[in-house]
């Protein structure tokens, strides 16, 4: 299903994204210049809004969600969640278009599921539930995109902006750690090889020509297609 933006919205994430230059935590999974920064920061603030704007709007299925954190942490620090639904905490996590899976660095998690770090808070992080959307830049953002000084500039760059989200699934985070795939350093970042990781298969180790085609770290890999519920029908389940 697909999301509208409400007005403001999108150039608020414009300008979440642009602020978090310089502040991302190092060593996540690859090194990476500003722009792509800005690129995965904006994806992922998009994918929030899209969430929340979700729950909003299905008052009949769901309690409104809690407000989007715009603020930007200092280097180092983490945000405590990204969405809080009654008292149950979400992790958004957003993908590009085409994609279908839910990836989470390996060394993110302890041996027994909890998260190895702390949130800006000193505490422990907590998530309950996963969302995987899916966020569409036609064209995708490149090194151009990062100085306009209003949303009218963003739409009309690039003859013309599109942003389009679909929400492809949610699943609790103690289903994830039961189910999930490991997806191997060095595996060639292709949708066949995602697809034999998820089926515990052999996958393609071959060195691709540039950083993108190779998986940095190791990861644990969730197939939404088949292994996570639709967001409708987890929450008709959940309250009959």
């Amino acid at each position: 299903m697909g999301q509208i933006f409400k007005k403001g919205q999108v150039w608020d994430c414009y300008k979440f994204a642009r602020n978090m230059k310089g502040k991302h935590n190092p060593n996540m999974i690859m090194e990476r210049e500003d722009w792509e920064i800005f690129r995965d920061d904006f994806r992922g603030k998009l994918g929030e809004v899209a969430v929340k704007n979700y729950f909003d709007e299905n008052v009949d299925l769901l309690t409104p969600a809690g407000e989007i954190d715009f603020s930007v942490s200092e280097r180092g620090q983490w945000d405590q969640f990204d969405l809080k639904v009654e008292d149950k905490i979400l992790s958004i996590k957003s993908v590009k278009a085409k994609s279908k899976f839910l990836m989470i660095e390996t060394s993110r998690f302890d041996k027994f599921g909890n998260y190895a770090y702390d949130n800006e808070n000193n505490e422990k992080i907590t998530i309950d539930y996963y969302v995987l959307v899916r966020v569409d830049i036609n064209p995708e953002i490149d090194k151009y995109d990062l100085d306009y000084h209003n949303i009218t500039e963003f739409w009309k760059s690039k003859n013309g902006r599109k942003v389009n989200t679909e929400i492809l699934g949610i699943l609790s985070h103690s289903d994830f750690w039961n189910i999930k795939h490991i997806a191997p350093k060095g595996m060639r970042c292709n949708i066949k090889n995602l697809i034999l990781a998820c089926n515990e298969e052999k996958v393609d180790m071959s060195l691709g020509n540039n950083k993108t085609e190779n998986l940095q770290k190791e990861n644990y890999i969730i197939n939404s297609e088949l292994e996570m519920f639709g967001i409708e029908q987890y929450f008709k389940l959940k309250n009959k």
